[in-house]
């Protein structure tokens, strides 16, 4: 029998209802160790709203690269694009740009962060720099629990931040200073823990705190499964905020993706693990490059199979994106354009781009989810699940991932009320991955015979999108999903607008819900209201009789059905 898999749809089940999802949320992070082109020629389909500049590290650790004393902040002498040019490319992308400001190295020189600071904001707010982007992002910091050390990395990045906050704040508020009229979103690094989160708040100013935005958190995990308990502790720290301010406060999900697993972060763990044992070695016992050393490269392949690459790098991301918008994020960019970790959406080799599974999936939802609101969840993602459904809607469209499990489970019947009526049209995608036979020529990775490389395989799995019309039955869609983690998305169309802008992204041609049952050849009755929906306005319900034959149905009375359907006719 097919699995039946049931989704409740209408604005009743809008997770938040007064808040629908903007291109601020399909974001990208642009690390800047290789020219911008590459870089936009990876992201050119992808809808980016929101561009993330520089990375983390280059921001925190790279004082030779990176910094206020920098006109631009990046120094010339590394051919990489300074603030100037990437606000120009945001204005080329109609995207936001949010900048990483450095912070640890300013951890013993608050004064110097003062000075600092104060020169590069007079140089931009002067327009000196250029024009600014739709909207302009400070990052304070990146990562602080990785770049501060010790017990109280909290606390000494919250008296960093205090400063730096103060100092933008009051530049932006003096007209002397802010001679274009900026208008820039101040973000801060979220605690870690809601322990670390009160150590930075106990570190800052009123003034600062009243300042603040928009609260920053970076999330990597192994599995799906491991997103939501996150999430749980950082909704506590943002209703902290929110009741330390007497203001809500914005959250900015500024890096998120799988974890990011490298060669040399596993070697590391290879030598502590072998330490552990009682076998002595050090990195130069490994052959990294030319992979000749058997052992550490089973390990290697061992610790990619636990991370959520390849296939299932497209449920990661699903669920990731999912939960963060039903938790509310207002921003949010994807870490993983043109980089060469497993966990890479995209890359460029011998002047081709390849986009992977993971690429493919950001596509599908940053493009068709734009002006909709996510809809409830049913709990947190489990893994043995057959097939888990994500959906959001707006007046105009309907749309339905459903991804596969560990387990596919063949074929699903997806139970949706008002098809049909409320929901006129469908298209269907499905997505999976190709590992080329030849990944190790293409992309230069030495081959062990003695080793099963199909984990590392799967992360060179290339995104296949695949339009197939589904089956309409008697109270849903039937389909198949025959692959662990591979995904459907269901666009449907409400109104003839919502088709016009679903046939303007979906593959394939739209499967007809019709009218008409096609059973019995009658008429369907007039649509129920969405399950849960919200009530509507007077002046609505008396120009729109038909909801008063769906109060008759509810109520149970057939023959008062009929006799309502009479008086209409």
């Amino acid at each position: 029998m097919p699995l039946a898999v049931q989704l409740t749809t209408g604005t009743g089940s809008y997770a938040n209802p007064t808040e629908a999802l903007t291109d601020q949320l399909f974001g990208v992070r642009y690390i800047s160790y290789r020219n911008v082109q590459r870089f936009l020629d990876q992201t050119e389909d992808t809808n980016v709203g929101l561009i993330v500049w520089p990375g983390g590290t280059l921001a925190e650790i790279r004082d030779d690269r990176f910094g206020f004393e920098f006109d631009g902040l990046q120094n010339p002498d590394n051919n990489k694009p300074a603030l100037g040019d990437m606000m120009e490319t945001a204005l080329a992308q109609d995207a936001s740009l949010s900048v990483v400001l450095p912070t640890a190295r300013y951890v013993d020189d608050l004064s110097g962060l003062q000075a600092d600071l104060s020169r590069f904001l007079e140089t931009l707010l002067s327009g000196d720099l250029g024009h600014l982007p739709k909207e302009l992002i400070f990052e304070v910091g990146s990562e602080y629990y990785a770049h501060f050390d010790g017990p109280y990395a909290a606390s000494q990045y919250g008296a960093v931040a205090d400063v730096m906050i103060t100092e933008i704040a009051q530049a932006l508020n003096d007209p002397s200073v802010n001679l274009i009229e900026a208008d820039v979103t101040i973000a801060i690094q979220a605690g870690k823990t809601l322990e670390d989160d009160i150590q930075i708040r106990d570190a800052l100013s009123d003034f600062s705190s009243a300042a603040v935005d928009t609260l920053i958190h970076h999330r990597f995990a192994y599995q799906p499964q491991g997103i939501d308990s996150r999430i749980d502790e950082l909704e506590l720290i943002l209703d902290a905020w929110n009741e330390d301010t007497g203001t809500e406060v914005d959250l900015f999900v500024s890096a998120w993706n799988t974890v990011t697993l490298t060669r040399n972060g596993v070697l590391k763990d290879y030598l502590e693990y072998k330490a552990s044992h009682g076998v002595d070695l050090d990195a130069s016992d490994v052959d990294l490059q030319g992979r000749t050393t058997s052992e550490f490269e089973a390990y290697w392949q061992d610790t990619l199979d636990q991370a959520a690459y390849g296939q299932e790098h497209a449920a990661y991301i699903l669920e990731s994106f999912s939960s963060y918008a039903e938790a509310g994020a207002d921003a949010a960019a994807h870490y993983g354009t043109d980089l060469i970790h497993p966990g890479r959406t995209s890359w460029s080799e011998s002047g081709e781009a390849y986009d992977f599974v993971g690429a493919e999936m950001l596509e599908m939802i940053y493009e068709s989810v734009d002006g909709t609101h996510v809809l409830s969840s049913d709990g947190d993602y489990d893994p043995k699940a057959l097939a888990t459904t994500y959906g959001f809607e707006n007046e105009d469209k309907l749309i339905v991932f459903v991804a596969a499990g560990d387990r596919a489970p063949g074929e699903v019947n997806l139970e949706i009320a008002n098809l049909g009526c409320v929901y006129k049209e469908v298209w269907a995608e499905r997505l999976t991955g190709e590992t080329p036979e030849d990944w190790m020529s293409i992309f230069g990775i030495a081959d062990n015979a003695a080793v099963d490389e199909s984990p590392e395989a799967e992360t060179y799995a290339i995104g296949v999108r695949e339009a197939f019309s589904p089956t309409a039955t008697e109270n849903g869609l039937s389909f198949s999903l025959d692959s662990p983690h591979e995904v459907i998305r269901l666009a449907f169309a409400k109104t003839e607008a919502g088709a016009t802008e679903i046939s303007s992204w979906s593959t394939g041609t739209p499967t007809e819900l019709s009218e008409e049952n096609p059973y019995d050849g009658l008429p369907l009755l007039p649509c129920a209201d969405q399950a849960g929906a919200l009530p509507m306005e007077s002046h609505e319900l008396e120009s729109n009789a038909a909801l008063l034959m769906v109060d008759a149905a509810s109520g149970g009375s057939g023959i008062g059905l009929l006799l309502l359907l009479l008086m209409f006719l």
